[in-house]
């Protein structure tokens, strides 16, 4: 498979696909064709962004400063997420993607690197995926990242043990409810990640914070739609 897509790319794919996934999620009767068809697309964002998340743990320059700006658009993205998703969520302490994906740079730092020795960093992992379970996706991204770090020289094993665990999710969500049938959008991420070049692709500061940023404001900005329309 030709190397054709950079990580500029990737992440507009991605922003596309969340998008999609949430004006289904909000606006679009559930079960409906283009309801799955949405949700399916949808389900490339999360992989795609723990992968992302795993690349930066190995290339950010300030891995502190890193986890501190992660942790602070969870806490910005939190309160957009509760508003636009509150019929959907089941828990009281349920937060955005944002979690996950912190706690899952924070296991992968604790993983590789021990900062507090074995023990300490041990249980700080335990403690990273108990705090995702009642997050958007659970601890599925906790999961992910440190599937896609601790492979991060070895893409084809990557993608297999990515490929096994997502298949698992997946297969639990159907037997559950069949209408999670979208979820098998989770193997559409393979493709493209197999296309990855490995290159940024041009630095632009507003890609570099585009994610972050849209996240919480296109939440907003669907959550006053829906209050418009609805």
């Amino acid at each position: 498979m030709k190397k054709i897509l950079n990580a500029n790319a990737l992440k507009i794919i991605a922003v596309i696909a969340m998008v999609a996934d949430h004006i289904a999620a909000g606006f679009i009767a559930e079960g409906s064709l283009l309801y799955i068809v949405l949700r399916t697309i949808g389900k490339i964002t999360m992989p795609v962004m723990c992968f992302f998340i795993a690349e930066g743990f190995f290339h950010t320059h300030d891995l502190k400063k890193y986890v501190t700006r992660l942790a602070v658009f969870a806490v910005i993205s939190h309160f957009p997420y509760v508003l636009y998703f509150a019929e959907q969520i089941k828990y009281p302490v349920s937060s955005s993607i944002f979690v996950p994906l912190l706690c899952g740079l924070i296991a992968l730092w604790m993983w590789k690197d021990k900062p507090l020795g074995k023990v300490w960093s041990t249980l700080i992992i335990v403690l990273c995926f108990i705090v995702s379970i009642p997050c958007d996706w659970s601890c599925m991204p906790v999961m992910f990242i440190l599937i896609f770090g601790l492979y991060h020289d070895k893409f084809g094993q990557a993608m297999l043990r990515y490929a096994i665990v997502a298949g698992v999710y997946a297969c639990i969500a159907v037997c559950e409810d069949l209408s999670n049938v979208y979820m098998g959008g989770l193997f559409l991420a393979i493709p493209l990640l197999c296309m990855y070049s490995g290159e940024l692709g041009k630095k632009s500061k507003v890609l570099k914070w585009g994610f972050y940023v849209f996240y919480p404001v296109h939440l907003m900005g669907l959550y006053l739609l829906k209050l418009y329309l609805l």
